[in-house]
């Protein structure tokens, strides 16, 4: 399987971002497989994780340089970004969440920033950080992030 990440989805199931086999699988909480998408087209490439949202999937597709949205069902609906560096496009994603108002924070660790999209896929800001590779929402309403290259947590308010 060679899973990079575990979540659970608004279903109670398991999510596991298998970054090997290049696909997620989606399992009961006892382990049973429900389904598994990404490995067929468009695929993803070395996924490193995955987020549910409101019955959808946002997996960051690190080797393909986008995030990728799918359905409740595993079915895809759009990708957002592609490689570069300018705004709105990204260099090796590594981490992301949903913040309280539905924007999407991804580490583009690549490009030494976070960025922030809506689920529709617009760019609407970010913020520079050192190699960011992992970000999470604080219980505040703040946002914590990794800086590998600095090996600290940060908060940004």
């Amino acid at each position: 399987m060679n899973p990079s990440s575990v979540c659970m989805d608004d279903k109670g199931h398991v999510v596991v971002t298998e970054f090997g086999n290049n696909r997620i699988q989606v399992l009961t909480k006892d382990g049973v497989p429900v389904f598994k998408f990404g490995d067929r087209k468009p695929t993803l490439d070395h996924p490193f994780g995955c987020v549910c949202h409101k019955n959808m999937f946002i997996v960051f597709d690190s080797n393909n340089h986008c995030l990728k949205v799918y359905d409740g069902s595993g079915r895809f609906l759009h990708q957002i970004g592609e490689e570069g560096e300018a705004d709105g496009q990204l260099k090796t994603p590594m981490g992301l969440c949903v913040d309280k108002y539905g924007n999407i924070l991804v580490c583009d660790r690549g490009n030494n920033r976070i960025q922030q999209f809506t689920i529709e896929g617009r760019f609407t800001g970010k913020h520079v950080v050192n190699r960011p590779w992992g970000v999470t929402l604080a219980p505040d309403g703040g946002i914590l992030f990794s800086e590998s290259l600095t090996s600290r947590v940060l908060i940004m308010k």
